[in-house]
């Protein structure tokens, strides 16, 4: 079974979490870096390493391991060589010579595993390194891990970014991460096991969202059975319910499960998770995000009308239609895309029936409303443009974009009027093919075989059929024979 966080109920952003963004990005890449290390020369180097010297240590159980490798000993070699003692006729000489032996092979041996990726980069107590401490908090052990760790980040991390703002919540991700790491290697001073992950930063992360988000709701989704991950479950959970719980599960731990080698930095969870609960309880105390975050980010999401837009406006209101479009060209010609600029151009095209206006910028505005998945103001456009059936109006480009959206939505009658009348209209260019094409597929799907074979005969023998085109139309001419 599997428990993953995946979201939260109002999960609203004001501004882009590029931060947390870089950072899911950045342990993604090094994950994926690390997996090609982790398949080249020094792995390989450090298992044949390994198995010489637990061979050479096992041939001759009664030499003592040095130090330096007494922890890449596994139980099975120790369990072959527990209470073994020389042999009564080797000489004092003889057992020195073994030594000096096991002890050239463990320096090898060492040199190798100090060579391992996540040795080399993740942080060791016994040895520590500052280095080690940040760059340790980019290495993974497996997918999981790194799946784990970056599903809690995705439900948390985002929206304390966009709160404390940029600058504090790198202050509270690097500091949390290095108090884990430090806290950890604390309780194990000793321990030459690589700690890796960023699990101790991200429950930093965490909670600071306790104490900021306490009664939002996460959601998580439930496996029950592996095999068959599409038999779930979701459910919502508060906040002040669900990272207690985890804290406590994770403080239990740290003093069970994990003196007990469990393989899991349980107490970098617990001085993570403290730390940034406190920290965001001195944010909250200072009023740091009322005095200093919320100002910038009311100047950055509050929307500014471009003076064009807002001369633009004055001059429809006072019947100054040509002032208007002038404005308008202007504003679209430096942003294509600014919705409140292509809605009055085309307002002011209908009002003055110019049709060449609204052919420049329909288009761009239904395609805008298409992608936000507005379809009741996309079929309000086209029942404005070309609603009256018997009309033929002068916007073959707009037209075109509007048949493709209305077959899409299964109306095939509407659709075929309009691709009909873009065919009409526009009996040369880019849109003539395909238009035909669609009509006689519409046609052939109304029970209309002989109207359809005209349609693709047409598309077949016109002047802007490409090659493709005619390979495209021939197989389908046939299904008519």
């Amino acid at each position: 079974m599997i428990l993953l966080p995946i979201g939260r109920d109002d999960a609203i952003i004001q501004r882009h979490a590029w931060v947390s963004y870089a950072i899911m990005g950045l342990n993604v890449l090094v994950f994926l870096l690390m997996s090609i290390a982790e398949r080249g020369p020094s792995v390989e180097r450090a298992n044949s390493d390994w198995k010489a010297t637990m061979q050479f240590y096992v041939d001759h159980p009664y030499l003592r391991v040095p130090n330096e490798i007494q922890p890449l000993v596994s139980r099975k070699v120790r369990s072959l060589v527990a209470n073994a003692q020389p042999p009564a006729s080797m000489l004092p000489s003889q057992i020195r010579g073994e030594q000096q032996e096991l002890d050239h092979l463990a320096g090898h041996l060492n040199d190798a595993y100090h060579q391992l990726p996540l040795i080399r980069f993740g942080y060791l107590p016994a040895e520590g390194g500052w280095m080690n401490v940040l760059t340790s908090m980019f290495m993974h052990a497996d997918f999981m891990h790194l799946l784990g760790n970056l599903l809690f980040f995705f439900v948390t991390g985002p929206f304390i970014e966009d709160v404390f703002g940029r600058p504090l919540f790198v202050l509270l991700y690097f500091i949390g991460g290095i108090v884990a790491t430090l806290g950890y290697g604390a309780r194990h001073p000793g321990s030459l096991i690589p700690l890796v992950g960023a699990s101790g930063a991200i429950a930093a992360v965490m909670g600071a969202y306790l104490v900021r988000f306490l009664t939002s709701k996460m959601e998580f989704i439930f496996i029950p059975f592996l095999f068959r991950p599409t038999f779930n479950f979701r459910f919502f959970l508060p906040a002040f319910v669900v990272l207690p719980l985890w804290f406590l599960e994770q403080f239990w731990a740290s003093s069970t499960a994990e003196s007990q080698g469990a393989g899991v930095a349980f107490s970098a969870h617990v001085f993570g998770f403290g730390f940034g609960f406190f920290f965001a309880l001195l944010v909250r105390f200072t009023k740091y995000e009322e005095k200093y975050v919320a100002p910038v980010v009311e100047k950055e999401v509050l929307w500014t009308a471009d003076p064009r837009y807002t001369r633009a406006l004055d001059a429809q209101g006072t019947g100054n239609f040509e002032l208007a479009k002038s404005e308008l060209t202007s504003l679209l010609k430096d942003q294509p895309q600014h919705f409140g600029a292509m809605q009055l151009a085309v307002d002011l095209g209908r009002a003055t029936n110019d049709w060449r206006v609204i052919e420049a910028y329909a288009p761009r505005l239904l395609a805008r409303y298409v992608e936000e998945k507005d379809d009741q103001a996309a079929h309000e456009l086209i029942n404005q443009l070309a609603g009256d059936r018997h009309e033929r109006p002068p916007i073959p480009r707009f037209l075109a974009r509007a048949a493709q959206y209305i077959e899409r939505t299964g109306d095939h009658d509407w659709a075929l009027m309009l691709y009909e009348r873009v065919c009409e209209l526009e009996p040369t260019g880019s849109n003539a093919v395909p238009s035909l094409v669609r009509l006689g597929n519409l046609r052939k799907l109304k029970g209309d075989v002989a109207g359809a074979r005209v349609a693709l005969t047409n598309a077949r023998h016109h002047p802007d059929c490409t090659e493709e085109w005619a390979n495209n139309i021939d197989a389908r001419l046939a299904t008519l024979a």
